[in-house]
Protein backbone atom coordinates (compact mmCIF):
# COMPACT_ATOMS: atom_id res chain seq x y z
CA UNK A 1 0.00 0.00 0.00
CA UNK A 2 1.10 3.59 -0.92
CA UNK A 3 2.39 5.95 1.51
CA UNK A 4 1.89 9.43 0.80
CA UNK A 5 3.47 12.73 1.78
CA UNK A 6 1.38 15.70 2.17
CA UNK A 7 4.59 18.52 1.53
CA UNK A 8 4.32 22.32 2.28
CA UNK A 9 7.40 25.07 2.53
CA UNK A 10 7.53 27.90 4.97
CA UNK A 11 6.28 30.20 2.67
CA UNK A 12 2.83 28.20 3.20
CA UNK A 13 3.42 30.05 6.87
CA UNK A 14 3.05 26.27 8.76
CA UNK A 15 5.46 25.81 11.45
CA UNK A 16 7.44 22.58 12.71
CA UNK A 17 4.95 22.45 15.65
CA UNK A 18 1.74 22.58 12.98
CA UNK A 19 3.24 20.55 10.93
CA UNK A 20 3.82 17.62 13.53
CA UNK A 21 0.59 18.04 14.50
CA UNK A 22 -1.21 17.36 11.24
CA UNK A 23 1.25 15.10 10.12
CA UNK A 24 2.90 17.19 6.99
CA UNK A 25 6.46 17.70 5.71
CA UNK A 26 7.71 20.71 5.91
CA UNK A 27 10.57 22.29 3.43
CA UNK A 28 12.46 25.81 4.86
CA UNK A 29 12.79 28.55 3.01
CA UNK A 30 16.40 30.24 2.53
CA UNK A 31 16.95 33.33 4.02
CA UNK A 32 20.01 35.57 3.54
CA UNK A 33 21.70 37.88 5.80
CA UNK A 34 24.84 39.52 4.70
CA UNK A 35 25.40 37.23 2.48
CA UNK A 36 25.38 34.64 4.54
CA UNK A 37 22.01 31.65 4.21
CA UNK A 38 19.81 30.12 6.72
CA UNK A 39 17.11 27.94 6.68
CA UNK A 40 13.72 29.50 8.07
CA UNK A 41 12.76 28.50 11.35
CA UNK A 42 15.61 26.40 11.62
CA UNK A 43 18.70 28.68 11.94
CA UNK A 44 15.83 31.79 11.69
CA UNK A 45 13.54 31.76 14.78
CA UNK A 46 10.56 34.05 15.02
CA UNK A 47 11.50 35.52 18.53
CA UNK A 48 13.89 38.82 17.91
CA UNK A 49 13.22 38.34 14.21
CA UNK A 50 11.74 41.67 13.30
CA UNK A 51 14.43 43.71 15.66
CA UNK A 52 16.75 41.58 13.48
CA UNK A 53 14.82 42.97 9.85
CA UNK A 54 15.21 46.12 10.99
CA UNK A 55 18.40 45.99 11.35
CA UNK A 56 20.08 43.78 8.52
CA UNK A 57 19.40 43.74 4.97
CA UNK A 58 17.36 40.33 4.00
CA UNK A 59 16.58 38.64 0.95
CA UNK A 60 14.92 34.91 0.53
CA UNK A 61 15.56 32.48 -1.80
CA UNK A 62 14.40 28.75 -2.69
CA UNK A 63 16.58 26.12 -1.04
CA UNK A 64 19.63 25.03 -3.09
CA UNK A 65 19.40 21.49 -5.45
CA UNK A 66 21.09 19.82 -2.97
CA UNK A 67 18.91 20.64 -0.04
CA UNK A 68 15.53 20.04 -1.89
CA UNK A 69 17.26 16.31 -3.07
CA UNK A 70 18.34 15.71 0.47
CA UNK A 71 14.45 16.91 1.59
CA UNK A 72 13.15 14.89 -0.91
CA UNK A 73 15.54 11.27 0.09
CA UNK A 74 14.32 11.81 3.71
CA UNK A 75 11.22 11.18 2.76
CA UNK A 76 12.16 7.96 1.13
CA UNK A 77 14.06 6.83 4.42
CA UNK A 78 10.49 7.74 6.16
CA UNK A 79 9.14 5.31 4.07
CA UNK A 80 6.91 7.54 1.46
CA UNK A 81 6.72 6.41 -1.82
CA UNK A 82 4.61 9.06 -3.48
CA UNK A 83 4.87 13.20 -2.37
CA UNK A 84 2.12 15.79 -3.22
CA UNK A 85 3.91 19.09 -2.98
CA UNK A 86 2.22 22.61 -2.17
CA UNK A 87 3.91 25.61 -3.41
CA UNK A 88 3.17 29.50 -3.36
CA UNK A 89 2.65 30.94 -6.98
CA UNK A 90 5.03 30.89 -9.44
CA UNK A 91 5.05 34.37 -10.28
CA UNK A 92 5.72 35.17 -6.65
CA UNK A 93 8.76 32.61 -6.03
CA UNK A 94 10.97 30.19 -7.70
CA UNK A 95 9.96 27.10 -5.92
CA UNK A 96 7.35 25.81 -7.82
CA UNK A 97 9.83 25.42 -10.86
CA UNK A 98 12.33 24.06 -8.77
CA UNK A 99 10.04 21.35 -7.33
CA UNK A 100 9.06 20.71 -10.60
CA UNK A 101 12.94 20.20 -11.88
CA UNK A 102 14.59 18.37 -8.59
CA UNK A 103 11.83 17.00 -6.43
CA UNK A 104 12.06 13.56 -8.07
CA UNK A 105 14.42 11.26 -6.31
CA UNK A 106 14.64 7.47 -6.44
CA UNK A 107 11.59 5.31 -4.58
CA UNK A 108 9.28 8.56 -4.87
CA UNK A 109 6.91 9.79 -7.10
CA UNK A 110 5.60 13.76 -6.86
CA UNK A 111 3.18 15.73 -7.96
CA UNK A 112 3.63 19.50 -7.34
CA UNK A 113 0.84 21.76 -7.65
CA UNK A 114 1.15 25.37 -7.76
CA UNK A 115 -1.76 26.70 -5.54
CA UNK A 116 -2.37 30.34 -6.89
CA UNK A 117 -1.95 31.94 -3.32
CA UNK A 118 0.78 32.72 -0.53
CA UNK A 119 0.86 32.12 3.02
CA UNK A 120 -1.66 30.98 4.65
CA UNK A 121 -4.06 29.41 1.99
CA UNK A 122 -1.29 26.79 0.79
CA UNK A 123 -1.49 25.47 4.55
CA UNK A 124 -5.10 25.38 3.89
CA UNK A 125 -5.12 23.25 0.81
CA UNK A 126 -2.41 21.21 2.62
CA UNK A 127 -4.88 20.45 5.35
CA UNK A 128 -7.62 19.80 2.85
CA UNK A 129 -5.43 16.91 0.96
CA UNK A 130 -4.31 15.59 4.74
CA UNK A 131 -8.34 15.31 5.36
CA UNK A 132 -8.93 13.52 2.41
CA UNK A 133 -6.05 11.23 2.54
CA UNK A 134 -7.34 9.96 5.75
CA UNK A 135 -10.49 8.96 4.58
CA UNK A 136 -8.49 6.99 1.77
CA UNK A 137 -8.07 9.16 -1.40
CA UNK A 138 -5.88 7.50 -3.98
CA UNK A 139 -2.77 9.94 -4.91
CA UNK A 140 -4.18 10.58 -8.39
CA UNK A 141 -7.58 11.39 -6.66
CA UNK A 142 -5.82 13.71 -4.40
CA UNK A 143 -4.19 15.24 -6.91
CA UNK A 144 -7.13 16.02 -8.93
CA UNK A 145 -9.42 17.00 -5.68
CA UNK A 146 -6.88 19.73 -4.52
CA UNK A 147 -6.31 21.02 -8.01
CA UNK A 148 -10.10 21.95 -8.16
CA UNK A 149 -9.80 23.20 -4.42
CA UNK A 150 -6.99 25.90 -4.87
CA UNK A 151 -9.64 28.02 -6.95
CA UNK A 152 -11.56 28.52 -3.81
CA UNK A 153 -8.64 29.93 -2.14
CA UNK A 154 -8.53 33.56 -1.14
CA UNK A 155 -6.25 35.97 0.70
CA UNK A 156 -6.47 39.56 2.46
CA UNK A 157 -3.51 41.20 4.34
CA UNK A 158 -2.62 45.07 5.26
CA UNK A 159 0.42 46.24 6.15
CA UNK A 160 1.62 48.77 8.36
CA UNK A 161 5.49 49.91 6.72
CA UNK A 162 5.72 49.80 2.70
CA UNK A 163 9.36 49.60 2.80
CA UNK A 164 9.32 45.84 2.67
CA UNK A 165 6.93 45.54 0.18
CA UNK A 166 9.51 48.29 -2.05
CA UNK A 167 12.39 46.74 -1.41
CA UNK A 168 11.01 43.34 -3.09
CA UNK A 169 9.17 45.09 -5.73
CA UNK A 170 5.98 44.51 -5.13
CA UNK A 171 4.59 48.19 -5.44
CA UNK A 172 6.01 51.08 -6.95
CA UNK A 173 8.68 52.89 -5.01
CA UNK A 174 7.09 56.48 -5.48
CA UNK A 175 3.58 54.82 -4.78
CA UNK A 176 5.25 53.41 -1.92
CA UNK A 177 7.19 56.44 -0.26
CA UNK A 178 4.05 58.63 -1.10
CA UNK A 179 1.47 56.16 0.69
CA UNK A 180 4.12 55.59 4.10
CA UNK A 181 4.72 59.32 4.22
CA UNK A 182 0.70 59.84 4.38
CA UNK A 183 0.27 56.82 6.36
CA UNK A 184 -1.33 55.50 3.75
CA UNK A 185 -1.89 51.25 4.10
CA UNK A 186 -2.82 48.86 1.17
CA UNK A 187 -4.94 45.88 0.98
CA UNK A 188 -3.31 43.35 -1.02
CA UNK A 189 -4.93 39.84 -2.30
CA UNK A 190 -4.03 37.85 -5.21
CA UNK A 191 -5.39 37.67 -8.52
CA UNK A 192 -4.18 34.87 -11.10
CA UNK A 193 -1.20 33.66 -8.78
CA UNK A 194 -0.22 37.53 -8.71
CA UNK A 195 -0.08 39.75 -5.76
CA UNK A 196 -2.82 43.55 -6.41
CA UNK A 197 -3.51 45.79 -4.52
CA UNK A 198 -7.66 45.99 -4.40
CA UNK A 199 -8.01 49.27 -1.52
CA UNK A 200 -6.17 51.46 0.69
CA UNK A 201 -6.89 53.29 3.94
CA UNK A 202 -5.94 56.25 5.70
CA UNK A 203 -5.32 55.13 9.20
CA UNK A 204 -5.62 51.32 10.92
CA UNK A 205 -8.67 51.48 11.72
CA UNK A 206 -10.37 52.41 8.52
CA UNK A 207 -8.06 49.47 6.76
CA UNK A 208 -8.81 46.87 9.40
CA UNK A 209 -12.77 47.72 8.34
CA UNK A 210 -11.78 47.12 4.64
CA UNK A 211 -9.80 44.08 5.36
CA UNK A 212 -13.56 42.37 7.54
CA UNK A 213 -15.49 43.78 4.45
CA UNK A 214 -13.78 41.72 1.81
CA UNK A 215 -13.75 38.79 3.74
CA UNK A 216 -17.48 39.12 4.70
CA UNK A 217 -18.25 39.62 1.31
CA UNK A 218 -16.16 36.46 0.15
CA UNK A 219 -17.96 34.45 2.90
CA UNK A 220 -21.45 35.68 2.22
CA UNK A 221 -23.43 32.84 1.36
CA UNK A 222 -20.78 30.34 2.08
CA UNK A 223 -21.62 26.93 4.28
CA UNK A 224 -18.33 25.64 4.08
CA UNK A 225 -14.93 27.08 4.65
CA UNK A 226 -11.83 27.13 6.65
CA UNK A 227 -10.04 30.36 7.83
CA UNK A 228 -6.93 31.31 8.48
CA UNK A 229 -5.01 34.32 10.59
CA UNK A 230 -1.64 35.52 10.45
CA UNK A 231 0.53 38.28 11.68
CA UNK A 232 4.13 39.78 12.20
CA UNK A 233 3.82 40.24 15.62
CA UNK A 234 0.78 42.22 15.92
CA UNK A 235 -1.76 40.28 18.18
CA UNK A 236 -4.02 43.67 18.64
CA UNK A 237 -4.69 44.61 15.14
CA UNK A 238 -5.62 40.66 14.52
CA UNK A 239 -7.63 39.96 17.56
CA UNK A 240 -9.85 43.72 16.70
CA UNK A 241 -10.43 42.20 12.84
CA UNK A 242 -11.42 39.00 14.68
CA UNK A 243 -13.63 40.39 16.70
CA UNK A 244 -15.28 41.82 13.52
CA UNK A 245 -15.60 38.26 12.21
CA UNK A 246 -16.83 36.81 15.05
CA UNK A 247 -20.13 35.22 13.35
CA UNK A 248 -17.43 34.12 10.04
CA UNK A 249 -15.42 32.54 12.99
CA UNK A 250 -18.34 30.70 14.43
CA UNK A 251 -19.76 28.82 11.21
CA UNK A 252 -15.83 27.96 10.21
CA UNK A 253 -15.23 24.44 9.40
CA UNK A 254 -11.22 25.24 10.48
CA UNK A 255 -9.85 27.74 11.99
CA UNK A 256 -6.04 28.36 11.65
CA UNK A 257 -4.62 31.27 13.67
CA UNK A 258 -0.35 31.19 14.06
CA UNK A 259 2.60 34.05 13.33
CA UNK A 260 3.88 34.74 10.26
CA UNK A 261 6.94 32.55 9.46
CA UNK A 262 10.46 34.37 8.64
CA UNK A 263 10.55 34.46 4.96
CA UNK A 264 7.59 35.66 4.71
CA UNK A 265 8.03 38.81 7.24
CA UNK A 266 11.20 39.20 5.17
CA UNK A 267 8.43 40.79 2.28
CA UNK A 268 5.74 42.13 5.00
CA UNK A 269 8.26 43.80 7.04
CA UNK A 270 6.68 44.27 10.98
CA UNK A 271 2.81 44.62 11.72
CA UNK A 272 1.25 43.14 9.06
CA UNK A 273 -1.60 40.62 9.28
CA UNK A 274 -4.17 39.01 7.54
Amino acid sequence: MSRIAIVVDTASNMDFEMAKKYGIELLPYSIEIEGEIFDDLVEIPREGFYERLEKEHMTTGVPSIGKIQVFMEGLVEKGYDQALIFTISKETSGMYSAMKLHSSVPGLDTFVIDTRTVGPGVSLLALYAKDLLDRGFSFNELAKACSLRRDQLGVAASFRTLVYLIRGGRISSFKGHLGEALKIYPLITIKEGKLEQVAKARGKAKSQRQMVDMIKEQLAGADDYDLAFFHADNDEEIALVKEQLADEISRAARIVDFPSTSVLGVHGGPKYFG
